[in-house]
């Protein structure tokens, strides 16, 4: 390491112009101190004896591990705010602005994989797509900020009633997504059938507006071999538009509705 070789070179000018027996001790700590920095520990400093030349170089091996410290510390600060900034912009990329909801385009990454994982576990998995029954009409008279508060309102109960695993995005405009992994199409049906009782018992209502009810529909399919993320999804959007054309207010699912 180049800061041993200069500590030894300054410390052999040194020792020639000055006596063996008062040099040698603070030259050793000197060399001691190098070593350890050779090993990577930048904490050594050693202790300045007097005014002399040996004091000169005890000074200057600490002001210099000093800063080499300071710009170290420096730039790894830097790192970590940047490392933090890159992750906040990651999560900025992955989330609906509005809802802080996965988006649309995690929302299908995250099926590749789940679909990538169920068919190498062997395990079940359904998903389900969801929406406000008469959304358009809120906001056709009340206005799009009472749109979304309604948005918001949905995530947040919809937050509550699923389990850790579950993924849950907006799909787009008033429809959310859950992907539900190890699931089964009778188990997406229980689910289904809980989130169904909360918003029928408790309807969404607009804050500071008239009230207005708002109820939930839902689509729900399982995965099939032979589907492409797409047709999976489809098939979970048909059931859905069986439960909107049967007045809304319900669960369909994929099953019931392809016969």
């Amino acid at each position: 390491m180049y800061i041993l070789a200069a500590i030894c070179t300054l410390a052999g000018a040194a020792v020639a112009r000055t006596s063996a027996r008062i040099v040698t001790r603070p030259v050793t700590s000197l060399i001691q101190a190098a070593r350890k920095i050779q090993k990577g520990d930048l904490t050594p400093r050693v202790k300045v004896n007097g005014d002399d030349e040996i004091s000169v170089l005890q000074k200057t091996f600490n002001s210099m591990m000093d800063r080499i410290q300071e710009t170290i510390e420096e730039r790894e600060m830097a790192c970590r705010v940047l490392d933090k900034y890159a992750q906040a912009v990651e999560e900025k990329a992955i989330r609906d602005e509005m809802t802080g909801l996965y988006n649309y385009r995690y929302f299908y990454t995250r099926l590749d994989e789940e679909i990538e994982r169920s068919q190498r576990m062997k395990t079940p998995l359904s998903v389900l797509i969801l929406d406000l029954d008469n959304f358009k009409e809120v906001n056709d008279r009340y206005g799009h900020v009472a749109g979304d508060y309604l948005l918001r309102e949905m995530t947040t109960r919809l937050q509550g009633l699923l389990r850790s695993a579950d993924i849950l995005a907006r799909y787009g405009g008033d429809e959310c997504a859950i992907i539900l992994p190890d699931t089964s199409l009778e188990e997406a049906q229980v689910i289904a059938g809980r989130i169904q009782k909360a918003f029928a018992s408790e309807p969404l209502t607009v804050q500071d507006f008239d009230p207005i009810r708002i109820t939930l529909s839902i689509g729900a399919a399982q995965y099939e071999e032979k589907f492409t993320p797409e047709d999976f999804i489809h098939t979970a959007d048909q059931a859905l538009y069986e439960a909107k054309k049967a007045g809304g207010n319900q669960a369909r699912f994929a099953a019931a509705a392809a016969k």
